[in-house]
């Protein structure tokens, strides 16, 4: 199942109620993927409210930031990175987060795009990375790593 974005934020009636932001308030989406519920909180908070987000994913923070941009008068911020630094952006803002959401894992986008390797499904590159920009792909990666080694990162790693 999809929508004009390309995925369904999970449980966004759920989180928008429990993490609905007061009107005007700040909220600091660690994982914002295609921007789903970072959309849906922008509502909440209104105008004068306050959207931050991250993503390790460029492609889809550019998505996420155009699509709650405008959203009823909230302002929008966009850090590319991992959220371990989202601090470091909400600093930089001189903003403090009334509300917090990550929604760990990938996005569905991420597993249709043959170009990423994440499914088995399709046919294309073995990349397997969040973000495109860094760090080796899994076909260099098993390229250079020696059979033992493979065999050893399977059964420590493989659950």
């Amino acid at each position: 199942m999809s929508s004009p974005a390309g995925h369904l934020p999970v449980l966004l009636e759920s989180i928008s109620e429990l993490l609905g932001p007061p009107s005007g308030g700040t909220v600091l989406d660690l994982t914002a993927g295609r921007g789903g519920h970072a959309e849906a909180l922008a509502r909440a908070a209104g105008a004068g409210g306050r959207i931050m987000l991250c993503d390790l994913d460029a492609g889809n923070l550019a998505f996420a930031e155009a699509r709650v941009r405008g959203v009823a008068g909230a302002e929008v911020r966009s850090m590319h990175g991992s959220f371990a630094n989202a601090d470091r952006a909400m600093l930089a803002a001189g903003w403090a987060a009334d509300r917090v959401l990550a929604d760990l894992g990938f996005a569905s986008t991420q597993m249709d795009d043959p170009s990423r390797g994440f499914s088995f499904q399709n046919d294309g590159a073995l990349d397997m990375r969040l973000d495109l920009s860094r760090g080796e792909t899994a076909a260099d990666l098993l390229a250079r790593m020696s059979e033992s080694a493979l065999a050893d990162a399977i059964f420590q790693l493989g659950e």
